[in-house]
């Protein structure tokens, strides 16, 4: 190896090593580091540089689980909190509730069949009958 050849690989290397410098202080400036590995720190004697997908590497940031939205049904699933027991006045108003509504369908089909015989009724008065699924008139 000639000295021209010496001297084109020495100017190269300082070439090299000014643009690295640049880069580095570009990146500094950014807020960034070069070969910052992340979740690791800067690449250096004690932490080399990682190739490939290091379990770890890449953490997720943490999330506040107050801010989630719950998805459907959640309260049907295993990962539901437990339901705190019912109190004595919440399992009294309960059957209150189906006590009343039984009692409105009651009121309902008691109503229904009263408007039904007193059609009845009327078509007797009137001697209007069926006859194999017409009405005579």
């Amino acid at each position: 190896m000639d000295f021209e050849e010496f001297r084109k690989k020495k100017m190269q290397q300082k070439k090299q090593a000014a643009d690295q410098k640049k880069r580095e202080d570009e990146l500094a400036a950014n807020g960034e580091k070069l070969d910052f590995i992340d979740g690791f720190g800067p690449q250096g004697p004690k932490n080399p540089k990682i190739k490939g997908f290091v379990l770890g590497r890449y953490q997720r940031k943490r999330v506040d689980p107050r801010t989630l939205q719950r998805p459907e049904n959640y309260e049907r699933t295993h990962a539901a909190p437990p339901e705190a027991p019912k109190t004595a006045a919440e399992i009294e108003l309960e059957r209150k509730k189906a006590a009343l509504e039984k009692a409105q369908k009651d009121l309902e089909a008691a109503e229904e069949k009263r408007k039904l015989a007193e059609i009845e009724a009327r078509r007797k008065k009137e001697g209007i009958g069926k006859v194999k699924g017409r009405v005579r008139y």
